[in-house]
């Protein structure tokens, strides 16, 4: 049988990583809507201008948003799969 080991202190700093990245797309995310609020002051108006500022709004805003709730997700998976070899880990020492 294969010996099998988890890195606990690397796989906490995995869920680290994922988390800030989620931060930085959030912080983006906040980036694109300030931009929009500055284009819809005033700043390009007309057709172009209003193109610009909804294209900024949904599709990339949108799409910012889901990268984050990605990483959120890949976060959450990595603590979950350190929960299971945890638990797995105590299983198995208890057996001895």
């Amino acid at each position: 049988m294969a010996d099998l080991q988890a890195d606990y202190d690397a796989l906490q700093s995995m869920a680290n990583i994922f988390e800030q990245a989620a931060q930085q797309f959030d912080q983006m995310q906040n980036s694109i809507q300030n931009m929009a609020s500055v284009l819809e002051g005033g700043a390009l108006k007309g057709v172009a201008g209003d193109r610009l500022v909804r294209l900024l709004q949904s599709n990339l805003a949108r799409k910012v948003a889901f990268g984050a709730e990605k990483f959120r997700e890949l976060k959450q998976d990595v603590l979950d799969a350190m929960g299971d070899l945890s638990d797995a880990d105590q299983q198995g020492a208890s057996q001895f």
